[in-house]
């Protein structure tokens, strides 16, 4: 399938989540595309069920929005069941339809099925845009029932998903370049700070405040990530926990952790990760988290699935908090006791607590499915936006904070599988005093 990632770069189109309040936009949306090919009213009217958004879709399916200077210019929409995937919806409003939008829309569902495990799109194609499919690589497999017009059969279509093509022809290289720097530094700076920790006698640390220290480690890791990430993207902005902002250019902010779980790493407990996000105005675009004495490096990539060990990860299918634990992370910037009235509620409802004291770790360990989610009732950007984006790209749901709140003020974090989410979420809203949006399912 062909990558049509330089017009959408030069056009400025970007893909995102929708929320809850846009579903009737988008609806809409999709009424209007089906109109423009001059369907009259009576089969508009019978077709209205499969044109339209219900709540429940953000919880069951996956949905990504096309965004084209501020408007939106189209929508996506995909289930996956027993390993194949089949396309519910993908519309495009008339006046973006000659700018790569649905190509863009269907890379992007290819490239996230793809990274769910899905050996096959398949697409029940309008005859009008069934051509559009066979053009990138659709193939006829027979033909469909239409779900809401009697009598009338569609081409059924699917498109082969089982290569490392799909998720690579789909991928942005502006991104994609960068997820391989932050990759490849990660580990180096994990080395790095593994020298440190075996001579854990020798380090100078100092308190920033209450259960908040800083070694030297912490600073030459993070001159470190700063000076390789220079070198590779001169006008990018870094954010660093230790050296704070340096401002670009180029609309990409590099935000870094060098050593989340300092208080573990400077009492030798070996529960620390190095970790690394990239964030546009929109949206974190990059994420990676190494755990260096489990030679583990958890990454996302926006769109491109969540992986740990370069293998794709998911987030626990568990429908019960019973199932198993839910990290809670706690720190000096808030009052305590809400954390533990979650902690009470959690085991009021049959469910266990986990902390190691890094959160970024623990948001990993969300995505892999190794914990059934985690809250806390603020984080800074540095230490979370990697691990929300590998939440969301897993397949789970998160408590969303836009990018630029994120950054100045961090914000609070509510994660957890598709299938306890609301449960996580109702206890946090309600300990931590939070009018919380509804979680968003996966980001693409």
């Amino acid at each position: 399938m062909p990558n049509d990632r330089d017009v959408a770069a030069k056009l400025k189109i970007v893909l995102r989540q929708p929320t809850a309040d846009e579903l009737a936009e988008l609806s809409h949306l999709c009424i209007r595309s089906k109109a423009f090919w001059g369907y009259d009213q009576q089969f508009m009217d019978a077709c209205r069920g499969e044109l339209t958004f219900a709540p429940d879709d953000l919880k069951s399916t996956h949905i990504a929005v096309a965004e084209m200077k501020g408007d939106v210019a189209g929508v996506a929409q995909f289930e996956i069941a027993d390993g194949e995937a089949d396309l519910l919806k993908l519309f495009v409003a008339p006046e973006a339809i000659r700018c790569g939008v649905g190509r863009l829309l269907l890379g992007w569902a290819c490239a996230a099925a793809c990274n769910m495990g899905a050996g096959r799109m398949f697409i029940e194609a309008d005859p009008a845009a069934a051509p559009f499919y066979r053009r990138l690589g659709a193939q006829d497999v027979g033909l469909a029932p239409s779900g809401s017009i009697p009598g009338r059969v569609l081409p059924k279509l699917a498109i082969e998903l089982k290569t490392e093509s799909i998720r690579m022809n789909h991928a942005d290289p502006q991104i994609t370049s960068r997820l391989a720097l932050a990759k490849r530094i990660a580990l180096e700076a994990g080395t790095l700070g593994l020298g440190y920790f075996g001579r854990l006698g020798e380090l100078t640390v100092t308190s920033k405040g209450h259960q908040d220290m800083v070694s030297e480690a912490d600073r030459d890791v993070e001159t470190f990530l700063r000076g390789e990430i220079s070198k590779s993207f001169p006008h990018d902005g870094i954010l660093g926990e230790e050296h704070g902002l340096s401002a670009g250019t180029s609309g990409y902010t590099w935000v870094l952790d060098p050593i989340d779980g300092t208080a573990n790493f400077v009492n030798g407990i070996p529960a620390w990760s190095v970790v690394i996000a990239c964030m546009t105005a929109e949206d974190t675009v990059l994420g990676v988290i190494h755990e260096p004495n489990a030679n583990e490096t958890f990454a996302a990539s926006l769109g491109g699935g969540a992986t740990v060990n370069d293998k794709p990860v998911r987030t626990s299918s568990a429908t019960s908090l019973s199932q198993g634990s839910v990290g809670v992370g706690l720190s000096n910037r808030v009052d305590w006791k809400p954390a533990v009235n979650f902690i009470t509620d959690l085991m009021s409802s049959g469910g266990l607590f986990f902390r190691n004291a890094s959160g970024a770790i623990m948001l990993a360990y969300v995505a892999s499915g190794r914990l059934l989610g985690y809250v806390e009732e603020h984080m800074n950007a540095w230490d979370c936006a990697a691990g929300l984006l590998m939440v969301s790209e897993a397949g789970g749901r998160i408590h969303r904070t836009g990018s630029a709140e994120l950054l100045e003020n961090g914000g609070v974090i509510i994660t957890g599988g598709a299938g306890v989410f609301d449960a996580i979420d109702r206890m946090a809203r309600g300990a931590f005093s939070l009018a919380a949006e509804p979680g968003l399912p996966r980001r693409n």
